[in-house]
């Protein structure tokens, strides 16, 4: 089935403009028929899922140009008919999708709640209010919440790979006879520590050029958006 997703997804993306609904509608019948959409929704949220999913349909139909740009995918170049490249788009499809159906169900589960005595009456003081005039608004929306979650739990992870760097990619990084001045060093000083380290600071504290510091910081952040991709792609598996 993967190929069957890549295809769509290239068709609704990157089709003659009258083909592109037609593969939008499709790509949105395909989420009921795949098994990970519900295997891997909590059972809390399990008997939402039928209801939130005509949410996340629309959802998925309005933000499908943002999907390959979050996972940094090239849809022109990957290639259906290779299972890998089939395999890799199906992944980040389904996790991208779960993210956003995760959010609805927990916005379903929320109003069926609030359907039950919402149109109750409270006393607040001495007066006599509805209580939906007493809750408070949520400041984040359910999508937005998960995506915050999402990257707390990574940034923790990432934090943790800089620490530990335990493939020595970090440490290994650095200009030639600047062993200091390596990625590993760079990242907890101007990433991690609280206030960040300006790279000016840098410069004076490893007696580095700064040229060399801003030049070298550059590459060390290009070197962890891979790192962070590669993480993120982990979980998923």
């Amino acid at each position: 089935m993967q190929d069957l997703i890549c295809c769509l997804l290239k068709e609704a993306l990157l089709g003659e403009e009258d083909d592109r609904a037609s593969a939008k509608e499709s790509l949105c019948l395909s989420l009921d028929q795949m098994p990970e959409i519900r295997t891997y929704i909590d059972e809390g949220l399990q008997s939402y899922i039928d209801e939130a999913l005509k949410k996340t349909e629309s959802h998925v139909i309005k933000n499908l140009h943002k999907f390959p740009q979050r996972y940094k995918l090239n849809l022109e170049e990957l290639d259906c008919h290779r299972t890998s490249d089939a395999l890799q788009i199906k992944k980040c499809f389904i996790r991208w999708t779960l993210m956003i159906l995760k959010a609805d169900c927990i916005d379903e589960r929320r109003k069926k709640f609030r359907k039950v005595s919402l149109d109750s009456s409270v006393v607040k003081g001495e007066e006599v209010t509805e209580l939906y005039e007493v809750i408070p608004a949520p400041t984040l929306s359910g999508i937005e919440g998960i995506l915050q979650q999402e990257r707390k739990n990574i940034a923790i992870k990432v934090r943790n790979y800089i620490d530990r760097d335990p493939e020595g990619i970090l440490r290994n990084c650095h200009p030639r006879s600047q062993e200091r001045c390596n990625c590993q060093v760079l990242m907890q000083m101007n990433l991690l520590q609280e206030p960040p380290i300006s790279p000016k600071e840098i410069s004076l504290q490893l007696g580095t050029p700064l040229p060399t510091v801003y030049e070298r910081l550059g590459k060390c952040k290009k070197l962890l958006r891979d790192i962070v991709a590669q993480i993120e792609q982990q979980d998923w598996e």
